[in-house]
């Protein structure tokens, strides 16, 4: 499932979220998320080169299994308003938040 989201924000903090994994604390499913970012370039319809940015949020189903939600953004800045504003109370598609806080993913943080 990917969400595009694009807005922008004067956050100091965003640069940290480039290159280090982070847990962030669901309000919704009251479970941490494991997040990181990625950074690249990708093709418009029209054959544009747009540089953007996906954080992808990593949790577990029922069945303990891995599974991701991707957002793309088009400033770095717009990650960090994201994760601090947005991704605590976002929609997640198939989470356990039992699962997810008994069997964490990814390198200890």
């Amino acid at each position: 499932m990917q969400h595009s989201v694009n807005f922008k924000v004067d956050s100091p903090d965003s640069e940290r979220f480039l290159n280090h994994p982070q847990l962030v604390w669901s309000n919704l499913y009251q479970c941490e998320l494991y997040v990181w970012l990625a950074s690249g370039e990708r093709r418009s319809k029209s054959g544009q080169l747009n540089f953007s940015y996906w954080l992808y949020v990593e949790y577990r189903d029922r069945f303990g299994r891995a599974r991701y939600s991707q957002f793309r953004f088009s400033l770095l800045d717009s990650v960090a308003h994201f994760i601090a504003d947005a991704l605590p109370q976002e929609s997640l598609h198939e989470i356990d938040p039992v699962k997810t806080g008994s069997q964490p993913i990814g390198m200890k943080i």
